[in-house]
């Protein structure tokens, strides 16, 4: 019981881990697309 108790609680903090880092990934992307958009702006 306490080696599933222990699995689980793993499995959420890999999870959460996991969420963290999506949500950095399309964070850093929507900056990008700002910046990328903001550089052809300036180019026209």
């Amino acid at each position: 019981m306490l080696y599933l108790g222990k699995s689980i609680r793993i499995n959420i903090y890999l999870w959460f881990t996991m969420a963290i880092r999506l949500y950095n990934m399309i964070e850093i992307k929507k900056i990008a697309e700002k910046y990328s958009y903001d550089i052809h702006a300036i180019n026209y």
